[in-house]
């Protein structure tokens, strides 16, 4: 899925959920500002979300370590380090996709 697709869908869901506007904000983690996909109006919740344009079968070993190490677990450790309160890793794309990454 197109990652303006996936955000599309993650943010029609959260928004269901909260009633409130995400936006992509800056977060200052140590002394860095890093971006957020979103973040709510009131600060307590963070969302970073993740898609996948290949399918899955497509992808080599490679491509699925750099994707999961460099992208996603960056990503997450972004997320842990933010003083927000609620923090939502959003992967869109199929169970395979998911199960590798929780791998």
């Amino acid at each position: 899925m197109d990652w303006r697709k996936a955000e599309q869908v993650a943010k029609t869901r959260l928004y269901r959920e909260f009633h409130q506007t995400l936006e992509k904000k800056n977060i200052i983690i140590g002394e860095i500002p890093r971006s957020f996909d979103w973040v709510s109006e009131d600060w307590r919740v963070a969302v970073m979300v993740k898609s996948c344009s290949k399918s899955f079968d497509q992808l080599s070993r490679a491509q699925l370590e750099t994707r999961f190490q460099r992208d996603y677990l960056f990503d997450c450790m972004l997320l842990e380090k933010s003083t927000i309160g609620r923090k939502i890793f959003f992967v869109v794309g199929n169970n395979r996709l998911f199960d590798e990454f929780r791998k």
